[in-house]
């Protein structure tokens, strides 16, 4: 009797369980916080650029800039998404509901092929010949 306690307490019930919309929710608050942190390191980046006028390491930071530029271009896609998500929670459902059966098929294939590529036996000719 003790153990049907002590495991129903770990157990999520209906009432604590977080629903998808509350996962992107929460989703949501990251990608804020990193689209924060991705603007000060472009900010940082750029004012390290322009003060760096006359330094052999002044390009340093425009490599920076890119990363910056790379991870706001993501942040703002993946921000995008997940707001779309969240005012449509049945094309949500849908949506990972296809993706996940894609992912269990293409496992169930990669199983039963034995997960190796078969090479194919050299034709007639054996083998090509080496390259000088």
């Amino acid at each position: 009797m003790q153990v049907i306690a002590v495991s129903a307490a770990f157990l999520p019930t209906a009432a604590s369980a977080m629903s998808l919309v509350q996962f992107f929710g929460f989703l949501n608050i990251f990608v804020g916080i990193f689209l924060t942190l991705a603007l000060i390191l472009y900010g940082a980046a750029f004012i390290v650029y322009t003060t760096r006028f006359g330094c052999p390491n002044r390009m340093e930071s425009l490599d920076l800039i890119e990363w910056a530029l790379s991870i706001l271009f993501v942040l703002i896609v993946v921000l995008g998404v997940v707001q779309y998500f969240q005012r449509h929670p049945a094309n949500m459902a849908y949506i990972i509901g296809t993706i996940v059966f894609v992912i269990v098929l293409w496992l169930i294939i990669y199983a039963y092929s034995g997960g190796k590529k078969k090479e194919a036996p050299p034709g007639p000719m054996g083998p090509p010949p080496p390259m000088r």
